[in-house]
C-alpha cells in the first residue's frame, strides 16, 4: 500500500515508524518537574529567608522524604500508562504528553498554592489560626521550623477594635513583662535573627499571652500591642 492510498485515521492511534516507544521517554523530565515542585513547595513552607538557613536545609530534608514517596508512586503510574497507551498503539508524542502533563499540573498547583499564600488574609490565619481582623493593614509575616520546633511571627496594624476582638475571642489574657526585645533573646530560635530590628519598629508594650502543653507537645502565643492597640505583633511558638 503506497502512503497515497493509506486510509486517513487519527495519528495518534499509531506509534511512531522508526521511533518506538520506550519506558524512558519524558519520564526524566517528569522526575524533574515533580523534584522542583517538591523541593520548592517544602523550601517555602519551612521558613521565610529571615530564618535560613535552620529552615532551609529543614525544607530540603523534608523534600527529600517526600520525593521517596512520590518518585514511586509516578513510576508506578507511568507503568500503567505506558501499558495501556502501547495496547492502544498510541504514539511516542501521546506517551510523553502523558508521563509530562501530570507532573506539570503538580508544579503549576505548587505555584499557585504559594501565590495564595501571599494573601494577608490567608497568611494572616495560617499564622494564628484565627479570623483577620477586617481593618487588617500594613501585614508583614515571617516564619521558619526545624524537626523539633517552630515560630510563626506577624506584625501588622488594625483598628484598635478589632485589636481588642481579636484578643477576647483568642482567650489571651495580660502578660507581665511583655518586652518583646527580651523574648527575642532568651528565644534560642529568634535570637540574632535579622527580623529583630524590623519589629523593634512596632514599639510594642502592652501583652497578652496563651500557653498550652500536651504530654510533650507546647504552644505559647503572644501578641504585643501599642498603647493605643493600632499595631501588634503576633508570636506563635511551637515546641516538641
Amino acid at each position: 500500500m503506497t502512503p497515497a492510498s493509506r486510509p486517513a485515521g487519527n495519528l495518534d492511534s499509531e506509534p511512531d515508524a522508526g521511533s518506538p516507544v520506550t519506558f524512558g521517554d519524558g519520564v526524566g523530565l517528569g522526575l524533574g518537574l515533580l523534584a522542583l515542585a517538591t523541593a520548592g513547595h517544602c523550601a517555602l513552607e519551612a521558613g521565610t529567608p529571615e530564618f535560613w538557613p535552620d529552615a532551609l536545609g529543614f525544607g530540603l530534608w523534608t523534600a527529600a522524604l517526600g520525593l521517596l514517596v512520590v518518585w514511586p508512586a509516578y513510576l508506578l503510574y507511568v507503568a500503567v500508562a505506558h501499558g495501556i497507551l502501547t495496547r492502544f498503539r498510541c504514539s511516542v508524542v501521546t506517551h510523553r504528553r502523558w508521563r509530562i502533563w501530570p507532573p506539570a499540573l503538580v508544579l503549576a498547583a505548587a505555584f499557585v498554592n504559594q501565590a495564595s499564600n501571599l494573601r494577608p488574609s490567608v497568611a494572616f490565619r495560617t499564622a494564628t489560626g484565627r479570623q483577620p481582623p477586617a481593618s487588617l493593614a500594613q501585614f508583614h509575616r515571617c516564619r521558619g521550623s526545624g524537626l523539633m520546633w517552630s515560630r510563626d511571627i506577624v506584625w501588622f496594624e488594625c483598628a484598635p477594635s478589632d485589636l481588642q476582638e481579636l484578643i477576647q475571642s483568642s482567650w489571651l489574657i495580660p502578660a507581665t513583662n511583655a518586652e518583646l526585645q527580651s523574648l527575642m533573646d532568651s528565644d534560642p530560635h529568634l535570637r540574632a535573627r535579622p527580623i529583630r530590628d524590623r519589629l523593634s519598629e512596632v514599639n510594642a508594650s502592652v501583652g497578652y499571652q496563651r500557653a498550652s502543653n500536651v504530654l510533650n507537645f507546647s504552644l505559647s502565643e503572644l501578641l504585643i500591642a501599642t498603647p493605643k492597640h493600632d499595631r501588634a505583633v503576633w508570636i506563635r511558638r511551637q515546641d516538641r
